[in-house]
């Protein structure tokens, strides 16, 4: 075997530990492991070799189901590498035979759903499309074999985590609803047994489900696992979400006992609204002092005395919220297809998405043609102008404050220009304004007589502009 090969023989074995004609329950794989590992083979090249190595060994008449179950994960490895739904559907056909061969298989079912799920994904499946059309639940049959491969017991969920983290990555529709069906359909004392499967059930909800649920599967989930971090901060976060008071209390616990990932995760969430130094104290501090590091924080922001530390801490996680589900920049959504939104900071936000955490949400957001944001009120609708926004915010004295954002092309994400003239100065009616006496550029169709005038229909649209 070739030396490239090798480190991919040894990632794929950890996903599948040896192989034997009749393997016990307790030697069959379970859904994480090759999972986990094959998600870090990246090179088409030698994931194609070996798929190739075993296809062979399989047409040798090597009929272990093992192996049969190793080309169908490898096959569906290579198909989400090269986009290629014709591995999507060879994965499929592997892991039924290894479910014939051995029903007891929990890793084949699960495989068998995310093949399914691929398939349905990629929008080219002429069976999910028709059984949508004429009224059937095909994301129902994917859900099904998710839950068959929770095993007879229904404890094996490293098939539903591998499900619900990739949903709450990729935040596609069907992702994310067969995830909720999938969690719905366990029952909930399964999977509040471990603080990790709660926290992941609780944050499906929270993402693809209602607020009512999802407040009701955190606030179990804390009752169950009342001193582990990561689920008091999704506590706080859900009770900041929707208007509570009381989501400082379990943020505060969860903060004194965070480390590691999890702290990084409480420190991350306050970057932009607590300085370096102090940011900085807090990594360092003991356990026991973390609170008060913060609290003293609020509480020097506020000098008139008054007792709204938690109240900015609340209004704080608001602002992340909208920050992170809206204004992430174009080119961290069109470059990274997979990424979390618990886990993004500061440098991922586009220029409103800067301006929500340091002002919170405007008064008013309006539009000059084009916008690309929520809650967005469109006015004068000019064509040809290119994704803007106004904010405008209330001053003490009564007047507003106004922000203007713009988005000059596709590949550039949105940014802060001075006045809504810098907008007009992307529009493709400036683009097209030349001065009388410049010469036909190469092309060019219009007329003399447009080219002469565009300077006052560029004027025209500047004083619009002004005037609204």
């Amino acid at each position: 075997m070739r030396p490239g090969r090798v480190l991919v023989w040894a990632v794929l074995m950890l996903a599948v530990p040896g192989t034997s004609h009749a393997q016990d329950a307790a030697q069959r794989p379970t859904p994480g492991r090759w999972n986990d590992s094959l998600l870090h083979l990246t090179d088409t090249a030698q994931v194609r070799a070996l798929h190739h190595d075993l296809l062979a060994r399989i047409d040798g008449g090597d009929r272990d189901p093992a192996l049969r179950f190793q080309v169908g994960a490898l096959a569906l490895r290579l198909a989400e590498l090269n986009d290629d739904l014709r591995l999507v559907y060879q994965a499929g056909r592997d892991f039924r035979s290894v479910i014939e061969t051995d029903s007891a298989w929990v890793a084949a079912w699960t495989g068998l759903a995310h093949a399914e799920l691929a398939e349905a994904r990629s929008g080219l499946s002429n069976t999910h499309g028709l059984a949508q059309m004429i009224g059937l639940d095909p994301a129902g049959k994917i859900v099904e074999l998710f839950v068959r491969g929770t095993g007879p017991d229904t404890t094996h969920f490293d098939g539903v985590e591998t499900l619900a983290t990739r949903a709450l990555r990729s935040r596609d529709r069907l992702d994310e609803q067969v995830a909720l069906r999938t969690v719905r359909a366990i029952p909930a004392r399964l999977l509040h047994a471990s603080p990790e499967t709660a926290w992941l059930r609780a944050r499906i909800e929270r993402e693809a489900g209602e607020r009512d649920s999802a407040i009701a599967v955190i606030e179990r989930a804390a009752q169950l696992h009342p001193d582990d971090p990561m689920i008091l901060r999704a506590q706080a976060q859900m009770r900041f979400v929707v208007g509570r008071s009381d989501g400082a209390g379990p943020w505060y616990r969860g903060l004194a006992r965070a480390s590691g990932e999890q702290l990084r995760r409480y420190t991350r969430d306050l970057q932009m609204v607590i300085p370096d130094s102090i940011m900085e104290r807090l990594r360092n501090a003991p356990v026991g002092e973390r609170g008060g590091i913060v609290r003293a924080f609020w509480k020097s922001q506020d000098p008139d005395g008054l007792p709204t530390q938690d109240d900015r801490l609340a209004e704080h996680y608001r602002r992340l919220e909208m920050a992170r589900h809206f204004y992430v920049r174009s080119s961290v959504t069109r470059d990274h297809r997979l990424f979390d939104l618990d886990t993004l900071g500061i440098d991922v936000f586009d220029a409103r998405g800067e301006m929500i955490l340091r002002h919170g949400s405007p008064r008013v957001r309006t539009s000059i043609g084009d916008h690309g944001g929520p809650n967005v009120e469109v006015t004068l609708r000019m064509i040809g102008m290119p994704p803007n926004e106004s904010w405008a915010y209330a001053r003490v004295d009564g007047s507003d404050q106004f922000y203007h954002f713009v988005k000059p092309s596709r590949s550039v994400d949105f940014r802060s220009v001075e006045s809504v003239l810098d907008i007009l100065a992307f529009s493709e009616q400036f683009k097209r304004f030349r001065p009388g006496m410049a010469p036909l550029m190469n092309g060019d169709t219009s007329h003399r007589a447009v080219l002469v005038h565009g300077a006052e229909l560029v004027s025209t649209i500047a004083q619009e502009l002004l005037v609204s």
